[in-house]
């Protein structure tokens, strides 16, 4: 089993390449942070990324996480 995992873990490995990352802008803004620490009461809440390529990628933090 452990031989089985190990080949898995190095044959999965070899197909990861690196994104390059071209832009980052926040997304989903929100009133729920009280701290207005950017002088205002939006924040952000998600983070948006985007790939040489053209692709996005979007992240959202649920109500209970801060960035």
């Amino acid at each position: 089993m452990r031989l089985a995992a190990a080949f898995m873990v190095l044959a999965s490995a070899s197909t990861v390449q690196a994104e390059t990352i071209i832009a980052a802008d926040y997304v989903e803004p929100t009133t729920r942070y009280a701290h207005a620490i950017l002088g205002d009461n939006i924040e952000h809440a998600g983070l948006c990324v985007t790939l040489a390529n053209g692709a996005e990628r979007i992240a959202v933090w649920s109500e209970l996480v801060v960035f």
